[in-house]
């Protein structure tokens, strides 16, 4: 939980770097080491890259949130419009509409390839707006219990982010048009179907017994991520060797079908000179002694 120098370049919010590193430094300080059982983080990327970060980190738990895709291209487009967004070069609907697909794909991905319940998929209307229904799932996912000191607090934040959000332009219908054409609705409808289920399927999310569960979570996890980089690295080694003998045989061919009009090209040459030879007087000449020869020797035999 060190806070690297490097991570001051672009400080969120409109932070300067060092106001930036002085609140990271101070929510570290005031945490009780010997209390903590999570240590958190998020970033939209993370979902990119869930898979990586549970083998680097066994024992992991993520908790992604859905939003409609509409949604996010309406956040994204005010952003890309906003001169004073730090991030307005990274917007747009085009980049948001990749971007969905791509956290949509993903979630997918990785809970069917999962050993072990490790994310929680959260409605983000459900989120900000359905504390009362969402605190029991996080409560059960992460193995705590949230008193009323931290349920209040969610519903007081819930409240302050509805009441700060940027206003936001209707999108237009060539933008629709777009996100209705390149929306992933098959990967959507996957997650919104996860998400209706875990309501009455905690089993989808948690085991029953947590405390076993992550003390042989990471011994899973490790040795599923080394078996994966081991596929991965055979795989990229065969890619490798097939590439180098197709280099070889195309060389081997390039060298051959070389070779072969070299010799057409002789053999053409060859033939010409033969031509030539036939058509001079010479050959012809002595084609015409060799037909004499030929009857001096039958009439020879035939006496």
């Amino acid at each position: 939980m060190d806070f690297r120098p490097q991570e001051t370049k672009r400080p969120p919010f409109g932070q300067s770097r060092e106001a930036f590193a002085e609140r990271h430094a101070k929510l570290i300080a005031d945490k009780d080491p010997a209390k903590l059982r999570w240590l958190g983080d998020k970033g939209p990327y993370y979902v990119r890259s869930m898979e990586r970060l549970a083998g680097r980190n066994p024992g992991a738990r993520f908790i992604v949130l859905y939003r409609p895709l509409e949604e996010v291209a309406e956040s994204w487009d005010a952003r890309a419009k906003d001169p004073d967004d730090p991030w307005r070069g990274e917007r747009g609907v085009e980049m948001s509409v990749e971007v969905w697909n791509a956290a949509m794909q993903k979630t997918r991905e990785f809970i069917q390839s999962s050993p072990a319940p490790r994310a929680l998929v959260i409605g983000y209307h459900d989120f900000f707006y359905r504390n009362e229904a969402v605190v029991p799932q996080i409560s059960r996912f992460l193995g705590r219990e949230f008193d009323e000191s931290i349920t209040g607090a969610w519903r007081e934040a819930s409240s302050g982010f509805e009441s700060g959000r940027r206003r936001k332009e209707p999108l237009s219908e060539e933008h629709l048009a777009f996100i209705r054409e390149h929306a992933d609705q098959e990967a959507e409808g996957w997650v919104l179907d996860r998400i209706e289920k875990q309501w009455t399927d905690p089993g989808l999310y948690v085991e029953e017994d947590p405390e076993a569960a992550l003390s042989s979570l990471d011994q899973i996890e490790a040795r599923m991520w080394r078996l994966r980089q081991q596929a991965k690295n055979g795989a990229k080694e065969r890619s490798q060797n097939l590439e180098r003998q197709l280099r070889e045989a195309r060389a081997s061919k390039t060298g051959q079908a070389e070779q072969i009009a070299r010799l057409e090209k002789r053999n053409r040459n060859l033939e010409g000179q033969l031509q030539e030879v036939r058509s001079s007087r010479t050959w012809r000449a002595l084609d015409g002694i060799n037909r004499l020869k030929q009857r001096a020797l039958g009439a020879l035999r035939r006496r």
